[in-house]
């Protein structure tokens, strides 16, 4: 009891001396000032076009570093009073002689320091309202981010007030102790990012990474509440304040005193340490977003669950380049990948690969699993197990607003999928099985492992990244049947005709359950004189597929004076076309495909030309280059480009599908999203594409409507009205004082 009343009784008297002091409300006013001028920088990025997701606030809370250059500019002026003014004044002396306990004393200062540091955030509670008021749709603004960035404001200066009360404890003038807190503070601040450049060590730079304070305040700013930072801020605060008490207790000249408190520093040090070792070891974090943006969903953890108690290990490396911005998307991707990693209790390993650091590493890892320099340059995900890979490229990961990236910035994440990828490749990986692509021979066809220009070596390269294997199909005769093994069979531009017996072949195929890719450009001899037949439209057109004897062009999306066109909004929904929309594909030398009835078959179209579209047949103008509409004799509006056909009927169903270029799967022409057109198609063929029922995730998305009236109030406001309000209370409290 006795203690408590101490307690208080400093408390009071701190308080007092915090709030009666003129210098506390200079230092009140300059830090809304300050405060209000970040803010107001923030509201006028939140009203851009540009403006990022993610938590609103996530910039205020530690996202500049004025921010911390202020904190410990605030937290040296408040703590460098607490002792070593008594010390200077001579009024510790006869404090200490008085039957009071030092510690009682010492937590008494410190509480009063810790509740006039959260005096000052106060004024920012208008803030949030503020983004309410200019929201452009009602309710826009999460305050659990908005919660969980005060707490960690609140954390971060607990531990910043408890290292100001040691050095004040330690020192004999003001000077000496606002400047060795801010020293300490600010080596505190930038050890963190230190250990990323210099720190040789994974040990060490994992210690380092485990005090960066702008690590707790990211995380802290995006909702995210980690019981590592708060046991880290918790016992930095208590050790600091049971070390200041102890150094009171000691008196000048008592050597043994001396000894006593560094044993017993050494001692509690080491209990501070261990505690965080602890704490490190069994992390909890919570997602403190409305929409749950960070948390693993019930079907991710039961399939973590089921993998920590299996044998398979999946091995996910992430190819990542550092653009030295905040990055929306890997932000998300290491939360997913730290929150997973846990969940699979070591059967699920991740290795983060920096390819400006890590560039042997990189290379290495590049070569072997075929990645792609565009691929790396983007940043990249590979999920492995058992020699079977899976990669998820960049675009995969999360969908984009449209338009124009500013600067060369990544445009704001709309939704990120990285959770519903990742869900897939660890099944795909694990499922123990790769399906077989077989490329068909003699007819002309481009070889599948060719590097030439009109190879299919990158289309092949693209499917063992996908976890296919790839290998020609066995020669067709008059008595021999499709290998059984071929889970898809592609057939890219014949030359010639195939032979009646191997179309019957592969129609056997078919009707077995069967999978067949066609890439059927627009097939003309060589003289440009009549159209040729491929030798499987019989085949087709039993499955509800009839080929145009045309050559596709579409005026407004004609690449140059070639005959090729870009396809970017004419997809149908379909799983071998949806995730394409928006994304522009190549048309080299395209044919018109159709879908049409047939019996036991059911064909739909899922892609076109726009409505300007039309089929040339004049080949005088198809050799000239000339495509022109000709009324009555070519085929206008949204012609299609790829058909695809299901067999109906019992399991196992025979799919079809023949894309209207034979050039579209060309290394030349495998650019933009012509690979992910293929590959998805084949994916949907094979019947492969993982469907694990986890919606993608929406970030917040806070947009501000502000006019320049609306600027300029909020310019006085927060620059003119707070600070002023904060110096005439100031100076109201002087007057009183005085009077």
């Amino acid at each position: 009891m006795r203690t408590l009343q101490v307690l208080w009784a400093t408390l009071k008297r701190e308080l007092l001396g915090y709030f009666c002091s003129a210098t506390s409300y200079l230092v009140l006013a300059l830090f809304t000032l300050v405060q209000g001028y970040s803010f107001f920088l923030l509201c006028q990025a939140l009203a851009s076009r540009q403006a990022a997701t993610g938590a609103a606030l996530q910039y205020f809370f530690g996202g500049t570093f004025l921010y911390w250059l202020f904190l410990m500019f605030v937290v040296s002026v408040l703590t460098m009073r607490l002792v070593a003014e008594e010390r200077q004044q001579g009024t510790l002396e006869p404090l200490l002689t008085a039957p009071v306990s030092e510690g009682s004393i010492v937590a008494g200062k410190y509480v009063a320091a810790l509740l006039f540091y959260a005096f000052l955030w106060l004024p920012t509670l208008a803030f949030p309202a503020l983004l309410q008021r200019y929201a452009a749709d009602a309710g826009a603004l999460d305050l659990g981010p908005v919660a969980s960035g005060y707490l960690g404001t609140l954390l971060c200066g607990a531990s910043a007030v408890g290292i100001g009360l040691l050095c004040s404890s330690l020192s004999r003038t003001q000077l000496l102790s606002a400047a060795l807190s801010f020293v300490l503070l600010t080596m505190l601040l930038l050890c963190g990012l230190l250990a990323d450049l210099y720190a040789k060590s994974d040990g060490v730079r994992q210690v380092f990474s485990y005090v960066n304070l702008f690590t707790h305040m990211d995380e802290f700013g995006r909702g995210v509440v980690d019981s590592r930072r708060v046991v880290f801020h918790l016992s930095v605060a208590v050790l600091t304040v049971v070390l200041s008490g102890r150094i009171l207790r000691r008196r000048p000249g008592d050597v043994g005193a001396g000894l006593r408190l560094l044993v017993e520093a050494g001692l509690l040090l080491s209990l501070v340490i261990g505690i965080n070792v602890l704490a490190s070891r069994h992390p909890q974090r919570s997602d403190w977003t409305r929409s749950q943006v960070y948390a693993l969903s019930p079907r991710t953890q039961l399939l973590l669950t089921e993998l920590a108690a299996g044998s398979q290990v999946v091995q996910v490396t992430v190819l990542e380049p550092q653009s030295g911005e905040r990055n929306e998307l890997s932000e998300h991707l290491t939360e997913l990948l730290q929150r997973a990693e846990r969940a699979a209790l070591g059967k699920l390993r991740v290795q983060r690969l920096d390819v400006d650091r890590d560039r042997e590493q990189v290379r290495l890892v590049g070569d072997r699993f075929h990645v792609e320099r565009d691929d790396l340059k983007q940043g990249v995900v590979i999920v492995e197990c058992q020699g079977r890979s899976k990669l998820i490229a960049r675009h995969e990961l999360g969908e984009f607003e449209r338009g124009d990236s500013a600067l060369g910035r990544e445009p704001p994440l709309r939704t990120f999928l990285g959770e519903s990828a990742l869900l897939s490749a660890i099944v795909s990986v694990t499922a123990g099985h790769s399906p077989t692509v077989c490329f068909v021979r003699g007819h002309g066809e481009p070889e599948h492992d060719s590097l030439t220009g009109s190879g299919l070596s990158d289309f092949s390269s693209a499917l063992v990244r996908e976890n296919f294997q790839v290998r020609l199909a066995n020669s067709l005769g008059a008595q021999s049947e499709v290998d059984a093994s071929c889970d898809v069979v592609v057939v890219v531009g014949p030359e010639r005709a195939l032979l009646t017996d191997e179309a019957a072949a592969l129609s056997r195929y078919v009707d077995r359950g069967g999978r067949l890719l066609l890439l059927l450009g627009a097939l003309i001899d060589r003289g440009v004189t009549r159209f040729l037949d491929t030798g499987l439209e019989p085949l087709l057109l039993r499955t509800g597929i009839r080929l145009g004897q045309a050559v596709v062009s579409d005026p407004e999306h004609r690449v140059g004076t070639s005959l090729a066109l870009v396809v970017e909004q004419t997809y149908q929904e379909h799983p071998a076309t949806a995730a394409l929309m928006g994304k522009r594909t190549v048309w080299p030398l395209a044919r018109p495909v159709h879908a049409q009835p047939a019996t036991g078959f059911s064909s739909k179209e899922l892609i076109t030309t726009s409505e300007k579209g039309f089929a040339e047949t004049d080949l005088a103008a198809i050799r000239e280059g000339q495509l022109q509409p000709t009324a009555g004799s070519d085929e206008a509006g949204a012609i299609p480009l790829l058909v695809v056909s299901e067999a109906q009927g019992a399991e196992p169903r025979g799919r079809v599908a023949v894309v209207g270029s034979s050039q579209l799967a060309w290394n030349d022409s495998l650019v933009l999203w012509n690979r992910d057109l293929l590959l998805t198609v084949t994916q949907w063929l094979a019947d492969v594409q993982v469907k694990v029922g986890v919606a993608g995730k929406q970030p917040e998305q806070l947009h501000l409507v502000l006019q320049e009236t609306d600027q300029n109030r909020l310019f006085f406001l927060l620059l003119v009205g707070l600070p002023l309000m904060t110096a005439l209370l100031g100076l109201g409290v002087f007057w009183l004082r005085r009077s």
